[in-house]
């Protein structure tokens, strides 16, 4: 047992004191807002810069240690987790400081920083437990203090319904199906821990079925997406963030870390994975060109490339399946997957938090009511206009680098199931960018419509740009490239060919290929 990671425990200890800060000027609305999401945002920062530095570095990390009594395991694919939470931290509370002024007819604003903090420390703990049964344990903090932030408008008859819609669903498809695939685990294996388990689990239908089934509900895979619009829409929009880049993706990571506890892999698992992560890719895309109101559409776009990291990860279990010789396609299918996991983050943390910028300035949800934008809140627009193109993939942006990664991997496998999958995926990207440009083009783009709705515009408080700002500024070349980089060398798995042998790093430690 190692020492425990220090900026870890100064991360923790300040969502900590960020989530009761609030309490102590419960009856100041803004300040308690102000308090809470400054100090949040600085442990979100402790954590990105931490966990970032050991991943440029080029180290193998792997620690398992014990922090505040909970036993956890960090790794190489931890930190990346964990640098993309601190990233999304960061950016949503600084957004959350003046946002939350749309709510002061709510009131309680210590409440929000309480719950706010609680949820990003669930996420967090959730990345980084090994043992399974605490994993429910803040599983369960997740879904419930998310729901609290959703119903913030609790007055309001369609945010009660979304909410209640989002609490019962994620219980029944979500904490129920996965505490039933962690009970089937003890009772097979005697353990929890995921160290113990690692490489001797035999995953069976009914198992896979149960994790798969509670991890894609809270990840949003089709068909069990159907509480993610209405919930992203009545929520504040920095949660519709949190949920959408945070939530969302920790769940996918959840579901990496349990499948790759097997060996040897299952093609037919892959193929599954492969064949959500499509449907999900087209059907949430066209669903996304029915709708009206902005967060809307983000959020049926954003399940919708959810979907292409689903088509990696699947891909890369097919590959592992097959044997030694499609090592190396595995390695860059699953780098694809993570890599199109962090573009995920970055993009609909952007786009949920630049449409509750248009909502900060309109009070209006409708993509047809605000036409004009662009000439009113330029900075916004050209916000909007990056996030959504590195989302769909145009050269030069992130968003490219880690669809062409994954276009590479499935088209060029000779699995005729895979390169159907990857042409169609590709179609769609085409399709997503021509709706897309049309749609911006004809209303945030376009018009004078919203000078009529609002008079008196003035820019946004600094923190809103702040916030919305810091993922736009990662959607650069440079950065794409650093990072393409360090998932292919650092970062699960990592391929060293040494004397004919070829070692694949996975999660724990390596596995020896002759």
């Amino acid at each position: 047992m190692n020492a425990p990671w220090i900026p870890l425990e100064i991360s923790i200890l300040l969502y900590i004191v960020a989530a009761s800060s609030g309490i102590i000027f419960h009856k100041e609305y803004r300040l308690a807002i102000r308090i809470s999401c400054t100090v949040s945002a600085i442990s979100s920062c402790i954590l990105a810069f931490s966990s970032a530095y050991i991943l440029f570095m080029g180290k193998q990390f792997t620690q398992v240690a014990l922090i505040f009594g909970i036993p956890v395991f960090l790794d190489s694919l931890t930190l990346f987790m964990l640098t993309l939470l601190g990233l999304l931290g960061v950016s949503t509370a600084l957004y959350s400081i003046s946002y939350m002024e749309r709510y002061i007819r709510v009131g309680h604003g210590w409440l929000y920083g309480m719950l706010y903090n609680i949820f990003m420390l669930s996420l967090l703990m959730v990345s980084i437990l090994r043992n399974l049964a605490a994993l429910i344990f803040f599983w369960e903090i997740m879904t419930l203090s998310s729901y609290l932030l959703i119903i913030w408008e609790y007055d309001v008859s369609r945010v009660r319904r979304a909410g209640f819609r989002y609490f019962t669903l994620t219980h029944l498809l979500s904490t129920l199906p996965l505490t039933a695939a962690i009970l089937l685990i003890h009772i097979e294996y005697g353990t929890v821990d995921i160290v113990s388990l690692q490489y001797k689990i035999e995953y069976s239908l009914l198992l896979c079925t149960l994790l798969i089934i509670g991890c894609g509900s809270k990840a949003g895979i089709f068909p069990f997406h159907f509480w993610i619009p209405e919930a992203q829409l009545v929520a504040p929009s920095g949660i519709s963030a949190m949920i959408s880049s945070g939530m969302n993706n920790v769940a996918f990571y959840t579901l990496i870390r349990l499948l790759y506890l097997s060996k040897p892999y299952n093609p037919a698992l892959g193929y599954i994975l492969v064949l959500f992560g499509i449907v999900t890719v087209v059907s949430c895309c066209f669903l996304a060109f029915a709708q009206h109101e902005y967060k809307k559409t983000i959020a049926y776009y954003s399940m919708s490339h959810m979907g292409f990291a689903w088509l990696a990860v699947g891909a890369s279990l097919v590959f592992l399946a097959e044997g030694v010789e499609y090592v190396v396609l595995a390695s860059l299918a699953l780098s694809a997957g993570l890599y199109q996991l962090l573009n995920n983050v970055i993009s609909k943390a952007s786009l949920f938090m630049n449409a509750g910028s248009i909502l900060y300035e309109t009070g209006n949800h409708s993509l047809f009511s605000v036409r004009g934008v662009s000439k009113v809140l330029p900075v916004t627009s050209i916000s909007i206009l990056i996030a959504s193109f590195s989302m769909i993939g145009l050269p030069l942006l992130s968003g490219f680098f880690s669809k062409w990664l994954i276009y590479q991997t499935l088209i060029g496998s000779k699995n005729m199931y895979l390169m159907i999958c990857g042409i169609i995926a590709l179609a769609i990207t085409v399709l997503s960018l021509s709706t897309l440009i049309e749609l911006y083009s004809k209303t945030i783009y376009r018009g004078f419509k919203l000078r009529e709705i609002v008079l008196d515009f003035k820019e946004l408080p600094l923190t809103m740009l702040l916030g919305q700002g810091i993922p736009t500024v990662l959607f650069t070349h440079n950065y794409s490239t650093l990072c393409s980089q360090i998932l292919l060398t650092n970062v699960f798995p990592n391929i060293i060919r040494h004397n004919g042998t070829i070692y694949v790093y996975r999660h724990f430690r390596p596995y020896k290929n002759k």
